[in-house]
């Protein structure tokens, strides 16, 4: 983990562990890291004596709201990546992140960016999608539908340029 960590330390304020017990294979992990824009990524991983594995990572902005969650919990059995996927908001789409170091490769290459314009939009916002290109599977009210999300963020009509 540490070595992941050190990979990414250009743009990690601070990495806490939590919690860490390991026994034989079984494995409990907590852990929180702090991105140097204040936004943290709150990482949960099990192992259990059977070897499967749970895991959930929890992207929040400096105000505590989701920007992303990667888990793998079986509740969306329809999308492509079942049971991994991401949560953005109030959708569900797919996922190929299922790992720390796939997840802080996706953060780092939303952090490293540089939008044009400062990054904000008119209301003071950052915007910092999952992927690049995401496929809308569903949301939480269990609606799927196949729509492209756009690539960029198109800022309310009522902004001033």
């Amino acid at each position: 983990m540490l070595d992941i960590i050190a990979r990414y330390k250009r743009l990690i304020k601070s990495f806490h562990v939590f919690l860490y017990e390991q026994e034989g294979e079984m494995l409990r992990f907590k852990a929180q890291v702090t991105f140097t824009n204040d936004s943290k990524l709150f990482i949960k991983e099990y192992v259990f004596e059977n070897k499967e594995r749970k895991y959930a990572y929890h992207w929040t902005d400096t105000s505590g709201n989701l920007i992303c969650r990667w888990d793998n919990a079986n509740h969306w059995p329809g999308i492509s990546t079942s049971p991994h996927h991401k949560h953005t908001g109030n959708e569900v789409f797919e996922s190929t992140e299922t790992s720390v170091g796939d997840v802080l490769n996706r953060i780092s290459e939303k952090l490293e960016v540089k939008p044009k314009g400062g990054g904000k939009d008119c209301r003071g916002k950052i915007p910092i999608p999952c992927s690049p290109r995401e496929t809308k599977i569903g949301s939480f009210h269990n609606k799927v539908t196949n729509v492209s999300a756009p690539n960029t963020h198109t800022p309310p009509k009522d902004c001033s340029q």
